[in-house]
């Protein structure tokens, strides 16, 4: 009876080995087969140039007084003759919006000496218009008004996101030629993407195109300020990776 006993206890042990060393077999070959998975990643880019079709101003006044109330009630008089000014130029209410405001003390100093305390009022106002080929004649109309300082102007677009779709689609195309260059080098067969990963984000595109300080009396004298809009430019980027 103990000899049949000793024999089961030996065949469980030998089943037992045979089924760990099964599954050792199996887990060496899916990890070698996981390091026989050869990759190819190339990096796409798409560009698409187009003129803007909106543009963002920002138009300010500042005043200066030794009285802090003057000064207040001199910047907020200007500020209505430029707003004002801005609606008879063809921008709307909607269209126009208070980008800041502040009141601050300060001195100056001439000839080592320093001065009696002023006080210096801002406001500042942001204008959004779409007719890009009259900006020029609302900023000397913004300037003839009292306006005597432009902290801003940036150009963009309404909505990029057809165009960036575009660009998306130019950046895929231009990466596929990278791959194809690099499977025709290695002689190896092309697939299709394992894995494509949008490395660009799409959103506002805006181009600076800079601030101007300006006298209204030096703007006065001009016919006409030239404002070139320039170009914007949407661009797309991918990362895609081949197996093979």
């Amino acid at each position: 009876m103990k000899k049949v006993l000793s024999i089961a206890v030996i065949a469980m042990m030998l089943v037992g080995a045979f089924a760990f060393g099964g599954a050792q077999m199996v887990g060496t070959a899916s990890a070698a087969e996981e390091v026989s998975q050869k990759m190819v990643t190339v990096n796409g880019q798409g560009s698409i140039t187009v003129k803007p079709d909106i543009a963002y101003i920002t138009i300010g006044v500042e005043t200066k007084n030794d009285d802090a109330q003057i000064a207040q009630k001199e910047n907020a008089e200007k500020m209505t003759a430029v707003m004002e000014a801005m609606k008879k130029a063809g921008v709307k209410d909607d269209e126009m919006k208070t980008q800041s405001y502040n009141i601050y003390q300060t001195r100056d100093w001439k000839n080592g000496v320093e001065t009696a305390p002023y006080y210096v009022v801002n406001n500042s106002l942001k204008i959004t218009t779409e007719d890009i080929d009259g900006l020029g004649k609302l900023i000397d109309a913004a300037a003839t008004s009292g306006a005597n300082n432009i902290n801003s102007i940036q150009f963009g677009l309404k909505d990029d996101s057809a165009l960036y779709n575009q660009a998306l689609a130019l950046a895929m195309d231009n990466a596929g030629g990278k791959a194809k260059a690099i499977f025709n080098a290695m002689s190896v067969k092309m697939t299709t993407p394992s894995k494509v990963t949008e490395t660009s984000f799409g959103g506002e595109l805006l181009r600076n195109a800079g601030s101007m300080d300006f006298a209204a009396e030096a703007m006065m004298k001009s016919v006409s300020t030239p404002i070139q809009s320039g170009e914007l430019t949407v661009t797309a980027r991918v990362s895609v990776e081949y197996g093979y």
